[in-house]
């Protein structure tokens, strides 16, 4: 018999020509340990203890009174040999585990070994392919314990005379037969007849004759039934040939008209122009927003209709706002407690439409950067303020953060001064330099430095506790009625006997309607929810749930911008993680009636990387009778940082964000420059290394020009003397596009700031070295001028100036013969009296 809530089975049997009755023991399922890891099948040995007790003292009625009531209470009895899991300190039954029989192969064998002694018996060992499967399932998936108790019964008691295999080669054949007398499908047949046809070559001649016979038959009859069903099949699913290659036509049947595209085509190709068309433009009726004073007037999604009506005019008006007013507006809005929304929404809107404009160009990324960095200070300037305890804590956006940007217009310059300038005074007066991303709960964190200083916080924790605790009183009292109605239904249902009912033939059978069968099956459906306490056990913890339910605005959104500066910019090809939390702080049953509704609007919450006892686990129903400790359970939560946007978790380390892939000019991978573009982006590269790979020189360039190109930026304070050097220099090809990207990076890229100065460009500053490049410029221009092909060279000396005032009027009469060139060439070309077979002059 199987002994189900015991997770064991028990073989009573009396064996020919002995006095006594034999009692074996053996375990039906295993635990999943074993069977997850074994590889292969487990090796079992069948059964396991035994005992044999006199045939008088079985027959006892007494002794079959007491033995029968055991075995049927141990067959529903949950005891403590159910196996049980702790979680977050309460402990649990772990329904998904199999239960230890020792109530059966300890507690009945002792019993019956006080009446009886040890049995010898001859054990099997059977290979058993047990599996153990699930996925958000209530329970495993596992191989039915009755048909293993049926088979250890099976061959204990065949074993003598070895008729176990050929029996059951039999009963397979017996249940083929009867499949295919009830149609089942096709690959339940074929498999079935497989494992059969397996067992028959497995006992080979050993098999006898009849019991051959039978099996042979059921093949050949389940062989002829899929076989039919093949037929039919292909009878249905098969086409009759409808090609008819005498009809065809192929020479018509090829030939294309185009009846209706004559006239069209005609025209095309009659109005093909060997010039530009001229197209007139119209600009767009959009109210202007370049004069916008009041930044609220971007806000609720206007700044994205005006990108959505004109995307570029719209974002550039948008940035021309931002250097002009953004400043005085901030001064203007210092009480304004929507001011941090309001730079929020303009974040996001501008940031959803300049990327999507801006693409991969460096320049423009540039100052899409810039102008992120401007807004982002003016929101960290409102929520330092509406919330000063932030002031104490790292501004998390690196001090080197806009180093990589092209810059090269002065108010750009300033502005980049000013945003970097506010992130040292940021540093220096972050006294704890815990990350406000950081997972890491101790008494420096910024939630719990918060919590402990805010009244509204303190309240709000002593409301959820104390609802939570009317909450326990009820269910205590929910639990007690619960647990009286089992006792009472269980009392009841031992009072009565199993009803009989006489079937067709007159045999006695269990009625269907027994009342006794009613009760127990009522007291067995019993089931409570569990109360699981709303905040997490520990207090830190507790104090980080309650933070995060009600958070300063102005810290969510300065939060929320922040880390997608840092993570969306800056860090955009770090993959996102995979796993997700179980369940966010908001939807939690727990404490959803106390977060606010616009709590889902924050991008950065917590979720848990652990299920809730009430809303997800295994273990929210309890069977009835319980005990409170398995009712009232601690919270199982554990908080972690959470992305709503990305669908991951915040990203531990945020050091390493960097805006340099922005910043990084594109190379044509045609281009045979495109082997040196680690040499345009970085300046870390020492002579001695691109001496070292001049076996990576394309053969396109001479070695000259390989060499000029690699040490240009090697070295950031050397830059501008490479750059006066090469421009008297005949090595590096001033014409092509890539010698241009080259100089322009070295010319216009930020750098580190010492002192107010940009340490790559402080010899700019110097009157010697400016009036030896600007010498340099004109003279590199006074050479290129004749020629038409030396556009590129034109542009590049228009980029490479200096700032000293000192040198302003040769600036300006350098800049002054590029544009006066530009237009000249122009001229020519739209005039036609440039031929284009003119030889350049080199």
């Amino acid at each position: 018999m199987h002994i189900r809530a015991q997770n064991s089975a028990l073989i009573v049997r009396r064996l020919a020509l002995t006095d006594f009755v034999q009692f074996e023991v053996f375990e039906v399922s295993p635990l999943t340990s074993p069977v997850m890891s074994t590889k292969g099948k487990l090796l079992c040995s069948y059964p396991g203890p035994a005992i044999q007790v006199p045939a008088d003292t079985f027959m006892d009625e007494r002794f079959l009174r007491q033995l029968s009531s055991f075995l049927i209470q141990m067959d529903v009895d949950r005891l403590d040999s159910t196996p049980t899991i702790s979680k977050a300190g309460s402990v649990v039954n772990e329904v998904r585990e199999s239960v230890h029989p020792r109530y059966i192969s300890e507690l009945l064998v002792g019993i019956l070994r006080g009446c009886g002694e040890p049995a010898i018996v001859d054990r099997i060992t059977k290979r058993i392919g047990d599996e153990v499967l699930w996925n958000d399932a209530y329970r495993p998936w596992r191989r039915s314990p009755l048909w293993l108790n049926l088979r250890v019964s099976l061959q204990t008691s065949l074993r003598p005379s070895s008729l176990y295999k050929h029996f059951m080669l039999f009963f397979h054949a017996h249940l083929l037969r009867s499949c295919v007398r009830q149609d089942f499908p096709s690959e339940l047949l074929f498999a079935m007849r497989v494992k059969m046809a397996r067992r028959l070559s497995k006992l080979g001649p050993a098999v006898s004759h009849h019991v051959y016979e039978f099996v042979h038959d059921i093949a050949k009859r389940t062989e002829g039934l899929l076989l039919k069903r093949w037929i039919a099949f292909q009878a249905v699913g098969s086409i009759s040939p409808t090609l008819q290659p005498l009809t065809l036509d192929f020479a018509v049947d090829a030939h294309i008209s185009l009846d209706v595209s004559y006239n069209y085509l005609a025209k095309m190709l009659r109005s093909a122009s060997h010039g530009f068309t001229l197209t007139q433009f119209v600009p767009s009726r959009g109210q202007r927003l370049n004069n916008v004073h009041d930044f609220a007037q971007f806000a609720d999604g206007r700044l994205a209709q005006a990108i959505a009506m004109d995307q570029r005019i719209a974002i550039a008006d948008f940035e021309l706002s931002v250097e002009n007013g953004l400043l005085s507006w901030v001064a203007a809005s210092t009480n304004n407690d929507d001011a941090p929304d309001v730079i929020t929404s303009c974040i996001q809107q501008y940031v959803a439409g300049a990327k999507d404009l801006y693409g991969t160009s460096a320049e423009d990324n540039s100052i899409m950067i810039l102008t992120i960095m401007d807004l982002w200070v003016a929101l960290d300037t409102f929520a330092t303020q509406q919330c000063p305890l932030l002031k104490q804590y790292s501004p998390e956006i690196p001090s080197d953060f806009l180093h990589p940007l092209l810059l090269h217009r002065s108010s750009s310059l300033k502005r980049a001064l000013h945003i970097e300038e506010h992130l040292r005074r940021r540093y220096e007066e972050a006294r704890d330099m815990t990350s406000i991303f950081s997972n890491s709960i101790n008494d420096s964190c910024f939630a719990l430095k918060c919590f402990r200083t805010s009244d509204h916080l303190q309240r709000l924790y002593d409301e959820i506790v104390t609802h939570a605790q009317q909450e326990r009183a009820e269910k205590r009292a929910e639990l007690a009625v619960l647990n009286q109605k089992s006792k009472s239904l269980l009392t009841e249902a031992s009072k009565r006997d199993h009803e009989q009912a006489k079937n067709n033939f007159g045999r006695d059978m269990h009625k269907a309607t027994c009342r006794k069968c009613q009760l127990e099956h009522q007291a067995k459906a019993l089931q409570i929810g569990v109360h699981e306490w709303p905040l997490p056990s520990s207090t830190a913890q507790a104090q980080l749930a309650v933070f995060e339910l009600s958070p300063p605005r102005a810290f969510s959104t300065w939060r929320d911008m922040t880390y997608m500066i840092l993570r969306d910019v800056g860090l955009p090809s770090v993959p996102d993680s995979r796993d997700q939390p179980k369940v966010l702080l908001d939807s939690f049953s727990g404490l959803e009636c106390w977060a606010p509704q616009h709590q889902q609007d924050y991008r950065v919450t917590v979720g848990s990387s652990t299920k809730s006892f009430s809303d997800q686990t295994h273990y929210k129903m309890v069977r009835i009778p319980a005990g409170e400790s398995s009712v009232l359970v601690n919270n199982g939560l554990m908080f972690r940082l959470y992305d709503r946007i990305r669908r991951s978790w915040v990203i531990g380390s945020l050091s390493e964000s960097s805006v340099a892939h922005h910043c990084a000019p594109h190379i044509p991978t045609s281009s045979p420059y495109n082997r040196l573009h680690s040499y345009v982006t970085g300046t870390e590269h020492t002579p001695n290394e691109f001496i070292a790979t001049q076996y990576h020189c394309p053969k396109e360039i001479n070695l000259h020009e390989f060499l000029a190109f690699s040490g240009l930026r090697s070295g950031p304070r050397l830059q501008w003397l490479n750059i006066a050097r090469e421009l008297a220099s005949p090595s590096l090809s001033f014409r092509r596009e890539e010698v241009h990207t080259l100089i322009t990076q070295a010319a216009w890229q930020l750098g580190p700031l010492s002192d107010g100065d940009r340490e790559w460009h402080i010899d700019l500053g110097i009157p010697s070295f400016g009036k030896a490049l600007l010498g340099e410029l004109e003279s590199l221009l006074e050479k290129r001028k004749t020629n038409w092909l030396e556009e590129v060279t034109v542009r590049t000396v228009g980029t490479s100036d200096t700032s000293d005032p000192d040198f302003c009027l040769i600036c300006l009469q350098l800049l002054l013969s590029a544009v006066s060139w530009r237009r000249q060439r122009t001229r020519m070309f739209q005039s036609g009296h440039f031929c284009c077979c003119e030889r350049p002059e080199i």
